[in-house]
Parts: structure tokens; sequence; C-alpha cells
């Protein structure tokens, strides 16, 4: 089944390039006489928070920074390397571990971008730029690892018309901190259309297989945003055969909505809910440790362009009964430049 799908995927991807190199021999953009000039730039992002439950915790903490930088060797051609630098847990004490996330060459002309090496994946990054508020809290599919948000492979992106696009990908599998070859490939399709400009759909679909066992995402998400007035998303994730167990599924729900009262101020709420399915034989379902719900929500403030300062609560009901409901309070900020 999986080479079957990459064949399908290697066929969309060369169809898409075939066309899209037609394309531009037809519609040449630049006249010969205007000179590119190869530029770059740095990028800085900082996520910090101080959070508490009320009882017994109370952490203030650089949470994740990102360091990289951008060159543009032509209009068509450029490259991007970003460090995630990320807050761990190591036998009781906050460390920091560095990761190469992004080391990717990049070609972009009209309708088609390519991009190969170690690359941002496809499966959620519409549902995360549509949900805006990563420096507080990560989409619902990255939080229950349903996908790495970055991987060795090749993606292929392709505008069909205007508001109508294609993506494909193909990719190590198992994310950015894992890039261990295993002989074991993950590929994606993805379709995103707008009918109108304030409405976005979507829907996702992977697969990656090991003998006699597959494991297989799907998301579908839409998306409504009225001018810069308020957006409200909602999305479905499913996954079917976690770790390569093909009886372990597990999805969920998150839905989310802002509303902007000014250009430095806005208010948000959020709501996820995750469960999974139990195992023969078992009492409580596989993923009980994380199966839940709860609500988020809180403002948003940016005194200055880079900065973001967000104050918001979390509450969380898990739906194992030895566990008490949740409170949480976050002071979250952003701080970028590039």
């Amino acid at each position: 089944m999986l080479k079957k799908y990459l064949l399908f995927t290697l066929i969309v991807s060369v169809s898409i390039v075939g066309f899209s190199q037609e394309n531009n021999v037809k519609n040449e953009e630049k006249s010969q006489t205007e000179t590119f000039k190869p530029n770059g730039g740095a990028l800085v992002k900082i996520f910090a928070n101080y959070h508490t439950n009320f009882n017994d915790v109370s952490v203030m903490q650089i949470e994740r920074a990102y360091l990289g930088y951008n060159y543009n060797f032509s209009e068509n051609y450029s490259a991007k390397i970003t460090l995630d630098v990320t807050g761990t847990d190591f036998y009781g004490k906050k460390r920091y571990d560095a990761f190469l996330k992004i080391a990717q060459l990049q070609y972009k002309k009209n309708k088609t971008t390519i991009k190969v090496g170690l690359i941002p994946t496809k499966q959620f990054k519409t549902q995360e730029h549509f949900w805006g508020y990563r420096y507080l809290m990560k989409s619902f599919q990255d939080i229950y690892k349903m996908n790495g948000s970055a991987d060795l492979g090749v993606s292929v992106d392709y505008h069909l018309f205007d508001n109508l696009c294609f993506d494909v990908i193909i990719q190590n599998g198992e994310g950015y901190k894992n890039i261990s070859p295993t002989g074991t490939y993950r590929g994606g399709l993805g379709i995103t259309y707008m009918p109108v400009k304030s409405l976005t759909l979507r829907v996702y679909s992977d697969v990656s297989s090991k003998p006699d066992v597959n494991r297989s995402n799907f998301a579908g998400f839409v998306g409504y945003k009225f001018k810069h007035k308020f957006k409200i998303g909602a999305e479905y994730n499913l996954q079917i055969g976690n770790k390569f167990v093909q009886e372990k599924e597990y999805s969920g729900i998150s839905v989310y909505t802002t509303v902007f009262i000014n250009k430095k101020f806005n208010v948000f709420a959020r709501y996820d809910m995750l469960q999974s399915n139990t195992l023969e034989g078992d009492a409580e379902a596989w993923y009980y440790k994380k199966n839940g719900s709860g609500p988020v929500a809180g403002f948003e403030y940016k005194p200055v362009k880079g900065v973001k300062v967000s104050a918001n609560y979390r509450g969380w009901q898990s739906y194992n009964n030895d566990v008490d409901y949740e409170n949480m309070l976050y002071i979250n900020f952003e701080y970028s430049f590039k």
C-alpha cells in the first residue's frame, strides 16, 4: 500500500513540476535587463512564560528559542537554516537541548514551490497558522505527536488556481529529533481550497508502513476569517496504527476563535478534546493518561512590532477518574526580529 501511495505522490510531484516548467517558459516575469542582488537575514524568536496551578506549581522559564538565517541566491532559489533550542526535563532538572530543525533548499517560481532537506511538514501548518498563538500553545496534532513539525524529505506545493493548492510530501517519518534512516517513509497529500477569500478548507492524509502494519493519518480543517474583526476555526484529527500498532487509534477535535479589538489587542478561546480506543483485553483506553478535554481562554497584547504578551487560563478534565481537574494560569511572551 505504501509503495502505491509513494508512487502516486511521486507522479503528482513530477506532473506538477513539469507543468510548472512549461508554464514558466511561456510566462517570463522579469525582463532580461533587471538585476537581482543576493540577500539574506537572521531570524531570532524566543518563547517565555510564567505559569502556576495556584497550588504547588509556580514556574518562570524560557521555553524555546529559534535561531536562524535565510539567504536568497536568486529570484527563485533560497536556503534556510534554523536551530531549535528547547527546554527539557532531565532527571528532575531543566536543561536546554539544541536541534537542527530546518536546513532546506527552496525553489519557488510562479505557482510552484519545492523544498528539499530538513523541511517543515504539511500535516498541521495551516491549522497552526490559523490558530495563531504558537508561542503559548502548540496546535492539536503537534501536542499529541501525530506528526513532527519538521522532517527530512521533499515537498511540492502547486497552486492550480489562485484559490486551490495541492501539496505532496515524502518524509523520513519520525520528525526532526529522530532522523535515523529506518527504511520507512511517510507519504502525504493535502488539498487547500478557498471558495471565497475569507473561508479556508483543507484535507490531508498520509501513510507509512512496515511489514504487515500501516500507520495512517487524516486531518480536516475549516476556518473563517471576517476581515480584521474575528476568526473561527475547527479541525478533526485521526491516527490509526500509533507507533505501528495497528489496533491503536486516537482522534480529537480542536475549535478556536479570536476577536480582534484593535491592531494591538485581541481576545481568544480554544477547546480541545482527545480520545482513544480500548484494546481487546484492556480495561482502560490505551492512551488514557492523555485522554480528556478542556478550554483555553485569554487575551493578547502587542505593544510594538516583534513583541507579544498573553495572559491566559487553561483547564483540563482528564478522562482518568483518578486525576483531578487541572487549572493553570499562564503569562506568555514572544519576542522576535528578522
